[in-house]
C-alpha cells in the first residue's frame, strides 16, 4: 500500500555497543512501538536510523534487529557514517559516537516536511500518536514534551496496548521544565524526603513549582507565575496553609495572587507582602484527584544567569483543620493570613498575644540582636491577655526612610486612627489601646512622612524595624485612653552617634535634641515621590531543556535556520539545550505539548547517559578520558548573547550533517 510522503521523520542514532546496557533489546522495544503506533494511527512516517562508527566485530544494526513484517506506515532507513569519517574528529578514540553531529546527518537528510530529533529508548503513547495523526503541527514552532523515565524492562514482543501498560504502571520519575521529579505510582510528582510539604499529606507540586532547595537550613521551593497543586484524597472541611513570601522576580513587593480550579475558574484571590502565612480554603468535592494552580502575575524581573522566573517562595504547605486560629486576618476572598508559623520560634521577641501578619520581611540578625524590617502599613495582630497592659514595640527608622523620624500612625481594621507619634532612631514605644481583654485586634502600621529612598542592590522597601513586641503591665491610673509614649534606646543611640561619619552627625544630634524636648507629635503629611524600579537584568530565556535530546520537533525549516544541531566534538551533554535556545532566537517558538500526551523513556545503565543518580559517575568517567563537555553555565552564557543580541548564534558550517559526504543507505 502507498501512503505517499511522510508527513513525519523520527530521527534517531546508534551502533552496535551495548551502550547503556541492553542496547538491543531496549532499540527492539523502540521500534516495534513505534511502527505499530503508526500503523494504528495511520500516521505516514519515516523512521532513519544513522548507524555512527558501526563496530568491526559485530554485525551492522539491519542484522542485528528484528524488523516488524507491517512496516506501511513507517519504513526505516538506515544511513551508515564508517569509521573513517568518525576517525578525523577531536576526542574520537574515546567518543565512540558524536550524537548531535549524527543525528544532523539523519535531519539533513528526512524527506518530511516536519522532523522529530528523539533517541532509542524512547515509546510515544496512544494520546501523543493521536495529536500527531491529526496533523497539528506548524512552521516556526519547536514542539517539545516532558519525558516519563520507567523501569527497564518493557515487554519487548508483547502488543503496543501491554507495553504501554507496563509503561504507566511502573514509573520512575518525570522529566519536566522545572526539573526532574519522582514520580508516584499514580503518575504525579512526588514529594522529596525534605519537602515544604508532609509525606502522605496528598500534595503534590506539579507545572510551574522547581525542584526543592536550601536555605539557612529551611527548605522550599520556587514557584513561577503559574504553580499547579494537585489534592489526591483531600480532607474535608480543611484550609490550606501556605508558609510563603513573594519572590525576587516580583521585587519582593506586594503581590496580588489568585487561585484558579481546573476550568480556569478563579476560587479564591488575596494578597502577599513578604512572608506569610497564608490559610486558604478550596471548594473541594469528592473527587479522589483536583488540582488548583496559584496564579501571581506581575511585572517580572529576571535574575541573572536563571532562565526561571521565581515568582513566590514556598516554604511550608500542609492541611489545616478548621476554625482558623485566633490570630488569622482575612485579606481576600476564600485568603486569610496570618504569622508564618517558624518565625515564632526564630523571633522569640513577640510576647504572647502578638503576632505579625502583612508587610514584615524575613527575620535577621545583627550584633546579636533578632529584628524583622517592615514596609509602610505592616500589620499587628493582637489580643491583650489581661487588663492595665499597655503594647511595647522597640523599633527603629530604616533606611526606606534615609534613617530619619517619621510619624507612626496606629489604625484598627476600620481604618480608624486609634493613635499617632514621632519616631526618630530607636525607640520604647508604649501604646495605650482601648480594647478588652482576649479580644483580637487587627492593627496597621501606618508611615507618615519621611522622603522614601532607594537603596542600591535592595528591592525591599525596609521603612523601620521591630526588635521586640510585648505587653507591659502598668498602673491602673496611667491608662487614661489611647496614648502613644515614647523613649529613647540611650545605649543604641550613643553608639549611634559615635560611629556616624562626621557630616552626619550633626542631623543626628538634631533628632536627639528633638526627641529630649518630647517631639512626638503629629508630622505635616509631605507628598511621597515614586520610587524607581530597579533596572531590568536580561537573563536567559526559560525554555523546556529538560530532556530535550528526547523529544525536539521542528519544521524543516526551522532545523535549516541554525544549521542543525551544535556540531562541537565533545560530549553531546547540554548540546540538545543549547539548540533549543538557537532555534528559539531563530523564530521558533516553544509549544510544550500537555498531558495526557507522553512519552516514556526506558531506563538504562547509571553513568551511560545523565540520570539524578548516575550524574556524578558520568562526569568521572568522561573527566578520566579527558572528554570535553560544554557546562550549564556555559550554555546559560550563549543563551544570554543570543537574548541580548535577539539573534541565534550559529556554529555550524554549510556542510553542516556531513552533507557533502557519500554515505551508505539501506532501506529495510
Amino acid at each position: 500500500m502507498e501512503v505517499g510522503e511522510p508527513y513525519l521523520s523520527v530521527v534517531v542514532t546508534s551502533r552496535n555497543d551495548n551502550h547503556g546496557g541492553s542496547l538491543l533489546r531496549r532499540m527492539q522495544t523502540f521500534i516495534n512501538a513505534l511502527v505499530a503506533q503508526c500503523n494504528r494511527h495511520q500516521l505516514p512516517t519515516e523512521l532513519i536510523i544513522v548507524e555512527w562508527n558501526p563496530p568491526a566485530d559485530r554485525p551492522p544494526l539491519a542484522e542485528a534487529l528484528q524488523w516488524p513484517a507491517e512496516r506501511t506506515y513507517c519504513p526505516v532507513r538506515i544511513i551508515e557514517v564508517p569509521a573513517e569519517l568518525h576517525n578525523r574528529l577531536a576526542h574520537a578514540a574515546s567518543l565512540p559516537l558524536f550524537q548531535m553531529i549524527a543525528k544532523n546527518v539523519g535531519i539533513r537528510r528526512a524527506r518530511a516536511r516536519y522532523i522529530l530529533a528523539t533517541n532509542i529508548d524512547i515509546i510515544f503513547n496512544d494520546e501523543l500518536m493521536a495529536w500527531l495523526s491529526s496533523r497539528p503541527l506548524q512552521p516556526n514552532r519547536m514542539y517539545r514534551i516532558d519525558r516519563y523515565d520507567v523501569m527497564t524492562d518493557v515487554p519487548v514482543d508483547a502488543p503496543i496496548d501491554e507495553q504501554l501498560r507496563y509503561c504507566e504502571t511502573h514509573p520512575l520519575r518525570i522529566n519536566a521544565r522545572e526539573g526532574t521529579f519522582p514520580q508516584t505510582p499514580t503518575g504525579l510528582r512526588a514529594l522529596w524526603q525534605d519537602d515544604v510539604a508532609p509525606q502522605g499529606s496528598g500534595i503534590s507540586f506539579d507545572d510551574g513549582w522547581f525542584a526543592v532547595e536550601h536555605r539557612d537550613g529551611e527548605a522550599f521551593r520556587w514557584g513561577g507565575e503559574r504553580a499547579r497543586f494537585v489534592f489526591e484524597n483531600p480532607p474535608p472541611d480543611h484550609f490550606l496553609a501556605l508558609d510563603i513570601e513573594a519572590g525576587p522576580s516580583l521585587r519582593h513587593q506586594t503581590v496580588d495572587l489568585h487561585f484558579e480550579d481546573e476550568t480556569g475558574q478563579v476560587v479564591a484571590r488575596g494578597s502577599l507582602s513578604g512572608r506569610e502565612q497564608l490559610y486558604v480554603r478550596f471548594p473541594l468535592d469528592a473527587r479522589p484527584v483536583q488540582s488548583f494552580t496559584l496564579v501571581t502575575p506581575g511585572r517580572t524581573m529576571q535574575q541573572a544567569h536563571d532562565p526561571r522566573l521565581l515568582h513566590v517562595g514556598l516554604l511550608r504547605c500542609a492541611w489545616v483543620p478548621g476554625p482558623l486560629p485566633w490570630n488569622v486576618v482575612p485579606v481576600g476572598e476564600g485568603v486569610a493570613t496570618a504569622e508564618p508559623l517558624s518565625y515564632r520560634q526564630r523571633f522569640p521577641a513577640l510576647g504572647e498575644g502578638i503576632s505579625l501578619a502583612r508587610g514584615w520581611y524575613e527575620v535577621e540578625e545583627a550584633e546579636g540582636e533578632s529584628y524583622r524590617w517592615a514596609r509602610d502599613k505592616a500589620h499587628l495582630v493582637v489580643c491583650s491577655p489581661g487588663p492595665n497592659r499597655v503594647l511595647r514595640l522597640d523599633l527603629e527608622s530604616g533606611p526606606a526612610l534615609d534613617h530619619e523620624p517619621f510619624e507612626l500612625q496606629i489604625q484598627n481594621a476600620r481604618g480608624e486612627i486609634l493613635t499617632r507619634g514621632r519616631i526618630c532612631n530607636r525607640q520604647i514605644v508604649d501604646l495605650t489601646l482601648a480594647m478588652p481583654a482576649g479580644e483580637p485586634c487587627a492593627l496597621t502600621l501606618m508611615v507618615r512622612g519621611g522622603s522614601r529612598v532607594t537603596v542600591a542592590h535592595e528591592p525591599r522597601m525596609l521603612c523601620f524595624r521591630l526588635f521586640s513586641a510585648r505587653w507591659v503591665e502598668v498602673p491602673p491610673n496611667n491608662l487614661s485612653g489611647p496614648r502613644f509614649q515614647t523613649r529613647i534606646d540611650w545605649r543604641r543611640t550613643v553608639r549611634r552617634l559615635l560611629q556616624a561619619p562626621r557630616k552626619k552627625l550633626t542631623r543626628l544630634a538634631t533628632q536627639l535634641v528633638g526627641v529630649v524636648q518630647g517631639a512626638n507629635g503629629a508630622s505635616g503629611l509631605a507628598a511621597l515621590p515614586q520610587t524607581s524600579a530597579p533596572e531590568e537584568i536580561l537573563g536567559p530565556v526559560l525554555l523546556h531543556n529538560n530532556a530535550c535530546g528526547d523529544f525536539t520537533l521542528l519544521a524543516r525549516e526551522n532545523w535549516e535556520a541554525v544549521l542543525g544541531n551544535p556540531e562541537m566534538e565533545i560530549y553531546s551533554f547540554n548540546l540538545d539545550s543549547l539548540f533549543c535556545f538557537q532555534a528559539y532566537h531563530a523564530g521558533a517558538e516553544e509549544v510544550i505539548i500537555p498531558p495526557p500526551c507522553k512519552i516514556y523513556h526506558i531506563e538504562h545503565s547509571a553513568g551511560s547517559g545523565w540520570t539524578p543518580e548516575g550524574a556524578g559517575e558520568l562526569m568521572k568517567r568522561l573527566q578520566a578520558k579527558n572528554i570535553p563537555v560544554l557546562s550549564y553555565e556555559e550554555t546559560l552564557a550563549y543563551a544570554i548573547q543570543m537574548r541580548r543580541q535577539k539573534r541565534p548564534l550559529l556554529f555550524n558550517t554549510a556542510n553542516w550533517g556531513l552533507a557533502n559526504e557519500p554515505l551508505r543507505e539501506t532501506v529495510i
